[in-house]
């Protein structure tokens, strides 16, 4: 029984976080691959997660004296009861696409709540190590693509700028390089050497993704990470003073000649590009979508004020009111589409669980602050920032490990984790 244990306790620390981290990279590549060039959609994706949530099932069942653990189980309750109400309520529901997002919920959770009950067995490093060694296969793969012209072209190959490897959802893929970004920068200034030039690739792959998000993403990670290791005394990495001004100056420069040069590069592009790139661009549309999502919202009865119209149900009322007519469409806005979907209390709920991993994430930085935290408290703060500026940020399949490694870190270094100990 013992040597069982043991077993099990190494497929769930060792082999499956590889999963999650590495071989995903490829399993989400060749799917996108075969999408993209075949038009052959395959259930590769779905299927390999169904796998993952078979097995972190048991952490869904088993008690912890978690608050979003009590509320993930109340959600999920109401989620299931909710369907035949929207059907009999007459929402405009898609089954198929409703369920993938009820999976989506419990499988990003149940991800969460395992890395939670391993947490005591994870070696922080090595968890790092696979965050960088994913972004890292990601970064350079986008690198080569964009430079071989081959892969997915992040706007359809009508316009120029930016692509996004083999990856078809290229939203997912920019939130977890800019979250995985802020780690690599963070594990440069700790480990130094070779990781330097990992976090440039990591960082330049971001980039090219080609998106606002990525781009801003990547750039606020650099600057925010530099201005605190220069204004900030920290435990965990020391410089001297005439270091600090030489990572300052080096640092600085980069980025001031990084951005002159993303601008030079995007502006030999098409005028979509550009246009994409201009502030009203970025500000009108999401502005007239959160319109028409508000019109949703006021007509809900009180029915659907509880618990809206589900998933597909408030994509398809906004779809009728959107310009193209198309047959569902988003606010691409987290914030608003949980409300557009699920009502204000339901909405309000799924909402508030995201906010209470966020409050896991950032309150080591609180209570203990260090650069470690700092980063987890960037991390954290770009991905509720994406979340309600572009969306696609909660229970997000793609983003649930990276995630619960943030959670789960915030968590130890509140209990006196020693990282440098663990340093090999």
């Amino acid at each position: 029984m013992t040597f069982l244990k043991i077993s099990i306790v190494n497929f769930y620390v060792r082999f499956l976080p590889q999963v999650l981290f590495v071989y995903f990279v490829i399993i989400d590549s060749i799917n996108g691959y075969l999408q993209e060039f075949y038009n052959l959609h395959t259930p590769i994706g779905i299927l390999s997660r169904g796998i993952v949530l078979f097995l972190v099932a048991s952490y869904l069942l088993k008690e912890n004296n978690l608050f979003i653990y009590k509320l993930f189980k109340l959600l999920a309750w109401i989620y299931l009861l909710a369907i035949p109400l929207w059907y009999l309520n007459g929402s405009e529901l898609r089954i198929y696409q409703e369920s993938l997002y009820l999976f989506r919920f419990i499988y990003f959770f149940g991800v969460v709540f395992y890395f939670y009950s391993y947490r005591g067995y994870f070696s922080l490093q090595k968890l790092f190590d696979l965050i960088i060694i994913s972004a890292f296969i990601i970064g350079l793969l986008n690198i080569l693509c964009f430079l071989g012209g081959f892969g997915i072209k992040s706007y359809g190959d009508d316009y120029g700028f930016g692509t996004k490897a083999f990856y078809a959802d290229g939203n997912s893929l920019g939130l977890y390089m800019i979250l995985a970004n802020c780690l690599s920068i963070w594990y440069a200034f700790y480990m130094r050497g070779k990781m330097w030039l990992i976090a440039i690739i990591i960082s330049l792959g971001t980039m090219l993704i080609g998106s606002r998000a990525a781009i801003l993403g990547t750039t606020l990670g650099w600057v925010i990470m530099l201005l605190y290791f220069l204004f900030v005394r920290d435990n965990m990495i020391k410089f001297s003073k005439t270091n600090k001004l030489l990572v300052c100056l080096i640092g600085g420069g980069i980025i001031i000649y990084g951005i002159i040069a993303v601008y030079n590069f995007i502006s030999g592009f098409d005028a979509y590009t550009m246009e994409r790139f201009a502030i009203e661009s970025a500000v009108a549309p999401r502005e007239n979508l959160i319109f028409l999502g508000k019109q949703v919202i006021g007509d809900f009865n009180w029915g659907e004020v509880l618990i809206g119209k589900g998933f597909t149900g408030g994509m398809s009322a906004l779809g009728k009111l959107y310009p193209s007519s198309v047959e569902m469409k988003s606010v691409e806005s987290d914030w608003y589409d949980m409300i557009l979907s699920f009502g204000w209390f339901f909405g309000g709920g799924m909402i508030l669980i995201q906010l209470l991993l966020l409050k896991g994430i950032l309150k080591a930085f609180w209570k203990k602050p260090s650069s470690l935290s700092f980063a987890l408290f960037v991390a954290g703060c770009l991905w509720i920032g994406a979340s309600y500026m572009a969306g696609h940020g909660f229970n997000n399949t793609m983003l649930a490990p990276l995630l619960s490694v943030l959670f789960i870190t915030s968590d130890k270094l509140m209990r006196g984790y020693d990282f440098e100990r663990t340093k090999s």
